[in-house]
């Protein structure tokens, strides 16, 4: 569903004051809470980041027409690694994924911690996710040297700023 609303609102030409739209391939638009950056590989892979900066909360969305057996709703446990660009890995292990069965099977987080993985994404080259020993994906993203993840923050930041947290709001 998150990645189903991101891609209508990238199809909508929705764009954040102040801020470029493409950051070297990447798509940033905003959403309900912060920002979201979009990016679609071969193989019509889709990656969404979306970050909101109230709440440190980054969820990942990796839409794929390869996941035809994947089951709306049901989590999936994951691990993330993201190969840095001086060749260290950093993972995340153990991420819960749910599975959506839209027009394009897609997987997301419920949550990662944002300025964790975002620090680490900033200087990566690629992002693995694996279910145990199997290849979920395998993606470049070293596109624009952490620009587009620098524009990801730096908007959720700048919306967070311009309408803070409500302890009251979901």
């Amino acid at each position: 569903m998150v990645f189903i609303t991101a891609l209508a609102l990238v199809l909508a030409g929705q764009q954040v004051p102040g801020f470029a739209t493409h950051y070297n391939g990447w798509k940033l638009v905003p959403t309900d809470n912060g920002c979201m950056i979009l990016k679609a590989f071969e193989r019509d892979v889709v990656i969404g980041i979306r970050y909101d900066a109230r709440r440190n909360d980054l969820r990942l969305a990796v839409g794929d027409p390869t996941f035809r057996s994947l089951k709306e709703g049901e989590i999936y446990k994951l691990d993330i690694l993201l190969t840095l660009k001086d060749g260290r890995s950093v993972e995340f292990s153990g991420v819960p994924f749910a599975g959506t069965t839209g027009s394009t099977p897609s997987i997301f987080t419920d949550s990662l911690n944002g300025r964790d993985f975002m620090t680490h994404a900033e200087t990566s080259s690629r992002i693995k996710i694996n279910r145990g020993d199997i290849s979920v994906a395998d993606i470049d993203i070293s596109y624009g040297s952490g620009g587009h993840i620098w524009a990801l923050r730096r908007c959720a930041e700048a919306k967070a700023k311009a309408d803070p947290s409500d302890p009251f709001k979901d």
